[in-house]
């Protein structure tokens, strides 16, 4: 096992020399992992203190919501086509204006950062 987050593959691995991956990758409902699997990471010495989960909230594929949603606007890395992706972002971050980070903003930037994410994993799977 390698403990480390999944996008420095390349410090551990070569191209084509996975032949089997088995994920459970997280989901755009803003479920907090680390919170929910803290014994886990405790018992199998991935985690050691509270201070180690801020990293892997930073680290993590699909970021949490209350890590991203007080940043500038996150844009989308990539572009597919006949996507409409960037459109409902554009939507999702007009709504509710009022209620701050707690409004469309930050879901906006919660949902990019996922897409981002989910966009570098593939590539990741594609040179393994």
């Amino acid at each position: 096992m390698i403990n480390d987050t999944f996008f420095n593959y390349e410090r551990y691995l070569q191209p084509g020399s996975v032949e089997l991956i088995i994920t459970s990758p997280p989901y755009l409902n803003n479920y907090h992992y680390n919170r929910n699997t803290r014994p886990h990471l405790y018992w199998l010495n991935l985690a050691h203190s509270p201070e180690d989960f801020k990293k892997l909230e930073q680290e993590n594929v699909g970021k949490y919501w209350q890590t991203v949603r007080e940043k500038e606007n996150i844009a989308l890395e990539f572009s597919l086509q006949y996507s409409d992706i960037e459109e409902k972002l554009s939507i999702l971050k007009d709504l509710n204006p009022e209620k701050g980070i707690y409004g469309g903003k930050g879901w906006a930037n919660y949902a990019a950062t996922y897409f981002n994410d989910c966009y570098k994993f593939a590539q990741v799977l594609n040179f393994l």
